[in-house]
């Protein structure tokens, strides 16, 4: 089952994009990507396994676990630095949330390993 999910583009506002002669900064690039994936039959995180790369957001429920199947492949839309990645489960309302660094315009160097998290 591909469960149902939202995304944000986190920005933090910086007063220095804005500047007082009326031109902005027109870069788009979010500071972190936020995916809400809604996990009805989810019960815990640990039944729950995340697989991230820079590219691509996979989630996995283990089947055995949990009463239902669920499994997300997602090609991200930026680059991400995955070991500053965060996840979270609201058991209270079966919902993952997983926090997602964006990549600078000049990435640094920021990933360990291909798949991190």
């Amino acid at each position: 089952v591909i469960p149902s999910y939202e995304l944000v583009e986190q920005k933090v506002f910086r007063i220095s994009d804005h500047t007082n002669d009326g031109e902005q900064n027109t870069v788009s690039t979010p500071d972190n990507l936020v995916y809400r994936i809604f996990l009805p039959k989810v019960n815990s995180a640990s039944e729950v396994f995340i697989d991230l790369s820079e590219i691509k957001l996979e989630v996995i429920s283990n089947k055995n676990a949990s009463k239902s199947n669920y499994f997300l492949r997602l090609k991200l839309l930026h680059l991400v630095c995955c070991q500053n990645a965060a996840a979270r489960f609201d058991r209270s309302k079966s919902i993952l949330y997983v926090t997602l660094p964006v990549q600078e315009l000049a990435p640094k160097i920021c990933h360990k390993a291909k798949n991190c998290l």
